[in-house]
């Protein structure tokens, strides 16, 4: 009897050290589904190797318009010729292309 707790125990252990891998693997380029996958099927100590050596995600920046209106300072993704907020209360303002650098 006492068996059954041990086999269950170290099943609760094996799952639950392959997820806590498998949240860390979010930043690294193994991914947290191929990791979790991994260390479940070999062991979590290879899915913590394969954590250790996998590199970061890379951040590829990139540039977006926004509109910005320089009256009320709300800034838009879509463009329009005058701010709508601006133009409910009888203020045509021009809204102002910006570049905003995003990841």
């Amino acid at each position: 009897m006492t068996h059954y707790w041990i086999l269950g125990g170290i099943i609760v252990v094996w799952v639950g050290a392959s997820f806590f891998l498998s949240r860390l693997g979010e930043t690294k380029e193994i991914g947290k589904k191929r990791l979790f996958i991994l260390s479940l099927a070999l062991t979590p100590l290879i899915g913590l190797a394969l954590y250790l050596s996998s590199p970061h995600r890379k951040m590829y920046m990139y540039k977006e318009v926004f509109y910005k209106c320089n009256t009320c300072g709300y800034t838009f993704s879509e463009k329009h010729e005058y701010c709508p907020f601006c133009e409910k209360d009888g203020i045509k303002s021009v809204l102002v292309p910006k570049n905003k650098i995003m990841t």
